[in-house]
């Protein structure tokens, strides 16, 4: 079942905008950027790599001529100096306007674990320079450093955190340099004009970003080519394929942005933003848009570089993923609530099918790591969205029996679901009676998933997991006398999917499956905790720790419920006034449960808002930070595998390249067979109400 390489580039080769070339020993440049001959073009998003192998990687810039209706003709160079005086490789490209003038490169023949520097030279213009490094030798024994990321809303601030980890990575020993980036998701945001928390300055994107405030810019329409189409949040979405691709480079204008993936190779991944919020298959909330769908899955393709199409991944399991292929589709309703099927709606299938991301990398002998797509087969989110909308905007309490009910479908009661659904005064007939379990993989991603866990022989299997496993709940039930429900912070993650992430434990339990680590995002705090299968009820027993980063620029999730606490009294256990300064309630809320912050509130003080706190809030929940902004760093090796969540301030303002500052580090430290993960040290200030750990 493994690929040969032949039949890899056989496959590559056949993409529209790629091209690959084997290293040779190193030699002189033919082409030099002041001796070219051929017509100017320029490099305006700079370059990347993606997806290193230990023989190869995948580079990627996008070239345009002057003429901008013409293809753009350039020479790719790869050396293992910056200064280019030998090149191990050269070979010419060509950017046409049906890839958007973007080029795919896979340079293969190169030696593992060496770091390359790279370039594109065309006229007399040269692009950026780039650094990448191949994988390890997968029999390697050492150690695999990484970061990874999330949520990188530009419209909610800017991108110095990617600057912080440049200058933190340029600084530290060569030892202890990143290998590569992980990405989980949310690399654009696909509306426009979101709503801004305290009307804080924002950059909406355009040809040039530039700030406007809440209260004072004008209400022009926002720049999509095609106008744009209705929004759910904002005041404009994304509406083809003109406009997706309008996102990517409008992000990619960022200086901050453009270094980071200049500097190392990147493993991406996706989560909704790509294509619409709250996304499940070619469904936006309210509507199928498989024309949309198809898009957003192109433009990604075109602007995040990703080897998928023959690649390797674990010994002996046949891999899936394939490069972007056109499909001609419609925008149909398809009502179908299950995972897609052959026989389900043919826009709907095409659409989704265009490309397969999910994958696996091996770096050495301590890390395979598996990542995996959360949205392109999942079924519909249990709750019906004209129940109940995020955050107690709707009729209906999302409790944890609500959606343990809705989402086992047909299974429910044990083969006999209710006929009628009961949640606070609100009765409807239960709209689920007749599907199967939801699922948050699909049946043919999660086939592969477990088969990879199973067969890899790696001292650690990093899990690139969009959406959180761990499930957030709100304890209104342990108030006195409110008569409130417990909710769930969030269906839209593994939390709304409680029947498949269960089996899918249980699965790992039995094989006897060992330091499989969860790094998610999409959730905008940091995490740190266990998943079980019955976090809140008799299984309560880890089977796997999880780490969540909060986004690198988005606004983080308490920003966003103080922003809506305003309006609802329901949310006053997200923050509290305290000394001329706004604390993170939330935090505590979390940990210790709503009435602890509630008696906080009311008292403030510390002792007695321990005493009331609860022991059944988020039981598994070791760590909470939720007003973080920033990324996470790991390092894995034979015998640990320790994980920092880096906190950044509220990145607001341009810094003009210069860093992010850094509010605190915390430092987790698992041991090999360790599923329970608590900080071990915390550099800076402690989040509210944590005093010491």
């Amino acid at each position: 079942m493994r690929t040969t390489r032949r039949d890899f580039l056989r496959l590559f080769l056949q993409g529209t905008g790629c091209f690959a070339a084997t290293a040779a020993a190193p030699c002189s440049p033919f082409l030099r950027p002041t001796a070219a001959s051929s017509a100017p073009a320029t490099f305006p998003h700079g370059v990347a790599s993606a997806d290193p192998q230990p023989d190869a990687v995948l580079l990627w810039t996008r070239a345009v001529s002057s003429d901008v209706a013409r293809s753009a003709h350039a020479v790719v160079q790869i050396s293992q100096d910056p200064s280019f005086d030998t090149v191990v490789l050269e070979a010419p490209v060509v950017a046409t306007a049906e890839s958007d003038h973007t080029v795919r490169f896979f340079a293969h023949g190169l030696e593992p674990d060496t770091i390359y520097y790279y370039r594109f030279v065309t006229g007399s213009a040269a692009s950026d320079t780039g650094r990448t490094r191949t994988a390890p030798a997968p029999s390697a024994n050492r150690v695999v450093r990484m970061a990874w990321a999330s949520c990188q809303g530009m419209e909610w601030g800017f991108f110095g955190g990617w600057r912080r980890m440049i200058a933190d990575d340029e600084s530290a020993p060569p030892q202890q340099r990143l290998d590569f980036v992980l990405h989980v998701g949310d690399f654009i945001y696909e509306e426009g004009g979101l709503s801004v928390p305290d009307g804080e300055h924002r950059r909406l994107h355009g040809s040039s970003p530039f700030l406007r405030d809440r209260a004072g810019r004008d209400r022009t329409p926002l720049p999509f080519p095609s106008g744009g189409r209705k929004a759910q949040h904002g005041e404009a979405a994304a509406a083809d394929l003109g406009d997706y691709r309008h996102l990517y480079k409008s992000y990619l204008d960022d200086a901050d942005l453009r270094a980071a993936r200049a500097r190392w190779p990147f493993v991406c991944t996706w989560d909704d933003h790509e294509f619409a919020n709250n996304c499940w298959q070619a469904h936006t909330p309210g509507e199928a848009f498989q024309t949309g769908r198809a898009a957003a899955n192109r433009a990604w393709f075109e602007y995040v570089p990703a080897v998928l199409t023959g690649t390797v991944g674990v010994e002996g399991v046949e891999p899936r993923a394939h490069d972007f292929e056109n499909v001609a589709v419609e925008d149909a309703p398809f009502g179908d609530q299950e995972e897609p099927s052959p026989d389900h709606e043919p826009n709907n299938l095409a659409a989704i099918e265009s490309v397969t991301l999910y994958r696996s990398l091996r770096f050495g002998k301590n890390v395979d790591l598996i990542v995996t797509d959360s949205r392109s087969y999942r079924s519909d989110h249990c709750v019906p969205e004209s129940w109940a909308t995020e955050y107690f905007n709707g009729s209906v309490p999302k409790t944890p029996e609500l959606i343990e009910i809705l989402d086992a479908g047909r299974t429910a009661g044990g083969g006999t679901p209710p006929d009628e659904i009961t949640s606070g005064e609100f009765t409807a007939p239960n709209p689920r009676r007749d599907h199967p379990p939801g699922t948050l993989l699909g049946a043919s991603q999660r086939a592969w998933f477990e088969a990879s866990l199973t067969a890899s022989d790696a001292t650690w299997k990093l899990w690139a997991n969009s959406v959180p496993a761990m499930t957030l709940t709100l304890d209104f039930d342990t108030v006195p006398f409110a008569d409130t429900p417990r909710v769930v912070l969030t269906d839209d993650a593994w939390a709304g999917y409680p029947s498949e992430l269960r089996s899918l434990l249980h699965f790992l339990r039995a094989q006897g499956i060992e330091n499989v680590v969860s790094l998610a995002g999409d959730v905008h705090m940091h995490l740190a905790g266990a998943v079980a299968p019955e976090p809140l009820g008799d299984d309560r027993e880890a089977v796997l720790p999880e780490f969540v980063v909060g986004g690198i620029a988005s606004a983080s999730t308490f920003r966003i419920l103080r922003m809506i606490a305003r309006n609802q009294d329901g949310l006053a256990m997200a923050t509290v006034d305290e000394n001329d300064r706004t604390r993170e309630l939330l935090n505590n809320t979390l940990k210790n449960g709503v009435f602890s912050s509630l008696v906080y509130r009311t008292t403030g003080s510390p002792l007695l808002s321990r005493l009331a706190a609860s022991g059944s809030t988020n039981p598994h929940l070791t760590w909470v930070d939720s007003n973080a902004v920033g990324y996470g760093i790991v390092t894995a090796g034979p015998e640990t595998c320790e994980i920092e969540l880096v906190t950044i301030e509220a990145p607001l303002e341009d810094l003009a390249g210069e860093p992010s500052p850094v509010i605190r580090r915390v430092r987790f430290q698992l041991q090999s067979g360790e599923k329970i993960p608590r900080p071990v040290s915390i550099q800076g200030q402690p989040p509210f109400p944590i005093e010491s750990i």
